[in-house]
Formats: structure tokens, sequence, C-alpha cells
């Protein structure tokens, strides 16, 4: 019996924990001065989702959706870079 390698959508929600936890992951000038404030979405709210996510989808341009929650438990998607030097660069939030 062969063991499959770890699929790609964990292996993101991984590497998006692990920024969370340790604070390497950066934030595009769009996402700091654009979809963040529209959305009223601070820093800690785009942590607390990566460090609580629950899925990853990949879109038709290479980045990830993170669905996670803000810390007032609203659903937050996190849109993420993982192709890059740090752990994870969020493009954008929705």
């Amino acid at each position: 019996m062969t063991s499959r390698p770890p699929d790609r959508a964990a292996l993101v929600l991984d590497k998006a924990r692990a920024a969370a936890q340790t604070g390497t992951f950066e934030l595009t000038q769009h996402a700091k001065r654009d979809s963040m404030p529209e959305r009223n979405v601070k820093v800690l709210d785009v942590r607390h989702a990566l460090m609580n996510a629950t899925r990853a989808t990949q879109q038709p341009n290479g980045t990830w959706r993170i669905y996670g929650t803000d810390l007032d438990d609203d659903e937050l998607i996190v849109v993420v870079d993982d192709a890059v030097e740090v752990a994870v660069r969020v493009v954008t939030v929705m």
C-alpha cells in the first residue's frame, strides 16, 4: 500500500496557520490600502482567520482563498499567494 502525498490545500493551510502564529505573513499594498479598510478588517482579524482557517481553495490565477473567521467570529476570506519568500502574502480580504 502506497501513501498518498499530502494534498496541496492542506499544505497551504498549514503554511498559512504557521505564518499567522509566527507573524511571517505580509500584506500587499492592495490589502493594506484598499480591501482591509473597505471591509473594516484589521491585521489581527487577518491573523485570526489564518490561524483558525477551515479550508483553502485554489483560484484560477494560482492564489488561494483561505476561509476563516475574524475576531468577531464573522466569516473572513483571506486571499493569499504562497509562492513567495515570506510564508504567505495576503493579497486581499473578502
